[in-house]
């Protein structure tokens, strides 16, 4: 069952261009999420009372052109292919005049929240968010990272309470805020990002201490950066980012 909502890009969520950030776009995504299922009755609230909720654990991005300030866009999500556990999800975003500017698909894993471990779909899941026949044949896990090989640029952080969501841990887009702040500005400047993949592995919380660890290569016409972020020694998510020349 497709799901749209409206948006208007505001100031707050621009980039020093007036260009939508992609963390910007991301928290709209989790917005529309929210949206649909606190309509459909298995939001929020649902989720606190029965201890249960969907972990996301991999992103595949694809932008053609970030809207811009003031620019109006049609965002669509879609819940799909229902597998056990694991469950897909796509978002759509249009612009004002129709044209289809950015893709995503995105992997989530239903939880019991007590325990944190992953538990069946329940039947009332599938009822409420009645994914289409032709939408249980493309289930897709998306793409696992490489492990990063060396480091080229690295930065750390202590992650604050501001990071935290309801789910009692950081929140989703900012561990791509993470990987971008530690980007040199000249590639910000002169790139692109044209695309990008997330596989998310741990989870982290206030006050951790973590590092942000990048390498950077040339792939054919287009730079490749793909970044690990740990915490205690142990990898919480990787990231990688296709970049265009502009």
């Amino acid at each position: 069952m497709q799901y749209s909502k409206n948006y208007n890009i505001r100031y707050y969520n621009c980039d020093t261009s007036l260009t939508a950030s992609v963390y910007s776009i991301i928290r709209i995504f989790e917005d529309i999420a929210v949206h649909q299922s606190d309509d459909l009755g298995v939001g929020i609230e649902y989720y606190n009372t029965n201890k249960v909720g969907w972990m996301l654990t991999r992103w595949s991005v694809r932008i053609n052109k970030l809207p811009k300030f003031r620019d109006e866009i049609k965002v669509t999500t879609i819940p799909k292919a229902f597998s056990g556990f694991y469950a897909n999800r796509e978002y759509i975003i249009h612009d004002s005049q129709g044209e289809e500017i950015i893709t995503a698909t995105t992997l989530w894993i239903f939880v019991n929240l007590q325990t944190r471990r992953p538990i069946k779909i329940s039947q009332e899941m599938f009822d409420k968010y009645n994914p289409s026949r032709t939408d249980m044949k493309t289930f897709t896990k998306l793409k696992e990272i490489k492990p990063v090989d060396r480091t080229d640029y690295e930065k750390q952080f202590r992650v604050r309470l501001s990071e935290i969501d309801t789910n009692g841990h950081v929140n989703n887009s900012e561990y791509i805020s993470w990987a971008l702040e530690v980007m040199p500005l000249d590639l910000q400047k002169n790139y692109r990002l044209s695309s990008f993949f997330v596989n998310y592995l741990k989870e982290t919380n206030v006050d951790d201490m973590i590092t942000v660890k990048t390498k950077a290569e040339r792939v054919k016409n287009f730079k490749l950066t793909t970044t690990e972020i740990e915490c205690n020694g142990a990898v919480t998510a990787r990231i990688e980012f296709e970049w265009e020349k502009i």
